[in-house]
């Protein structure tokens, strides 16, 4: 059913298929792999552009990846994540890799496999590797009869079906999915938005590649600049031009002497005085020096750049440059966008995910055991802000259950936590610290609550 009538797909040959009028590298502006090659160079290069990869893989990874499902459920999950790459990563590794090849390459294809011992296992592509194969243009057929856009293959209708990718200087192509259904390989793009007819999403840096690479000429150049201002210039003069000749070995050019700027003895000085130089002038010199204190304000155009690349990305400047020297309440007011996108971007890798859970599952499902719970499951998890101030993260935490607008399950899982397994070693230490009451032959009850569990006196009902 298409626009509410009754129509075969053929009838709308080629309309959800990118536009042949309006070409690929029209809408991203110019090159991609060019765009690529010069953000991987960049962030390979500097500081900055590494921080802002680092703290998206650090914010997203601690988000919406706890699964929390029957126990069966959670099992297969947890045992499978162990080692879940072909290469032998964990899942927290695996996730990291996705996220970070989504920042800086603007995705990630993800390739469905098994090992030698037929075990369910993902590899990864980085984004880059992703292209159009030699002598296939933007658009163009491939050797399978579909048109490809930054390696990635449509069919007629505009489905996507496959990926050509550059491995060890071969080239390799692999469907979507098999006959069956299932998937075989996964391109996971990025959260960034995107246009109706785009096809690959931008490294997150794109826009602001210049100021990136500004601001490190501008750093390089207020280390020059501050010790050019830190240095003391020196002029020299003498009632003796022959002791100057022969002690310096410099006059004027007209033969006076009346000043003489020290540029002599190269070896020894050169016009201005560094910590800790000794100078030794011959007799009847006079020696003065002039500190030219210049009033500088790069600290301040280089703090305006940080902020302007931070909003780029929408990373406050705290975050970005790990500057801790404001208060909690303004840090946690100007990470509120950041936390916002965080979360967006968490529920974006949060597909994959599923995709992979209820692979497993199936495979699991050989006595229908998950028939009916498939679906029954979600994902924990949250941008939490308790790296500025974990006392006021925890209290809020406890003001936010009390007053009924979260829970201990969710609280605990903005921290990674799955909070059954708290009530499940809370229920082993209150039993251990019975048994060790009953040996020293104390009350079990006062130990307890000496350990901070807070259990009330039992009270019974004699029915008076």
């Amino acid at each position: 059913m298409i626009f509410g009538k009754s129509r075969k797909v053929a009838d709308f040959k080629d309309l959800f298929a990118p536009s042949e009028k309006t070409k690929e590298d029209d809408l991203l502006g110019y090159d991609f792999g060019q765009i690529q090659r010069r953000v991987k160079d960049v962030t390979r290069n500097y500081d900055v552009a590494d921080s802002i990869s680092t703290i998206y893989v650090e914010y997203i990874g601690s988000c919406g990846n706890i699964l929390k499902a029957s126990d069966a459920m959670e099992k297969i999950w947890s045992d499978w994540g162990k080692s879940c790459t072909l290469r032998g990563d964990n899942w927290a590794t695996a996730r990291s890799i996705r996220i970070k090849e989504g920042v800086d390459s603007g995705g990630c294809l993800v390739l469905f496999g098994y090992d030698s011992d037929d075990k369910f296992k993902i590899s990864f592509v980085q984004g880059g590797s992703v292209a159009n194969p030699p002598k296939v243009g933007q658009g163009e057929m491939d050797s399978h009869g579909f048109k490809v856009f930054n390696g990635i293959c449509y069919d007629s209708t505009g489905l996507e079906v496959g990926y050509h990718y550059c491995n060890g200087g071969k080239w390799f192509y692999t469907d979507r999915k098999n006959s069956l259904g299932e998937y075989i390989a996964y391109f996971e793009r990025s959260a960034l938005p995107m246009s109706a007819q785009q096809t690959r999403t931008f490294p997150l840096i794109t826009s602001t590649l210049i100021k990136i690479e500004d601001r490190q000429l501008l750093w390089d150049y207020v280390f020059t600049a501050s010790r050019n201002s830190a240095a003391i210039g020196v002029v020299m003069t003498t009632d003796d031009p022959q002791g100057l000749q022969s002690g310096m070995g410099v006059v004027n050019d007209d033969g006076s002497t009346d000043e003489v700027i020290a540029r002599a003895n190269a070896t020894q000085i050169s016009g201005d005085v560094q910590p800790n130089m000794v100078i030794v002038t011959p007799a009847k010199t006079q020696v003065q020096t002039t500190n030219p204190q210049g009033n500088f304000a790069y600290d301040i155009l280089l703090k305006r750049m940080n902020q302007e690349i931070g909003a780029s990305v929408g990373i406050p400047e705290a975050i970005l440059f790990k500057d801790t020297t404001g208060n909690f309440a303004s840090s946690k007011f100007s990470a509120q966008p950041f936390i916002k996108t965080m979360r967006v971007w968490g529920s974006h890798y949060n597909v994959l995910d599923e995709i992979i859970l209820r692979r497993l599952l199936l495979e699991a499902n050989l006595d229908g055991e998950f028939t009916e719970d498939i679906g029954q499951f979600s994902w924990l998890g949250d941008v939490n802000f308790n790296d500025v101030d974990s006392s006021k993260s925890a209290s809020g935490s406890m003001k936010l259950i009390e007053a009924g607008k979260s829970t201990r399950t969710i609280e605990a899982g903005k921290d990674q936590i799955d909070f059954k397994d708290i009530a499940t070693q809370s229920a082993k230490e209150v039993e251990t610290l019975k048994k060790v009451a009953t040996e020293h032959n104390i009350d079990y009850k006062d130990l307890i609550n000496h350990m901070g569990y807070n259990i009330e006196e039992e009270v019974q009902d004699d029915g008076e």
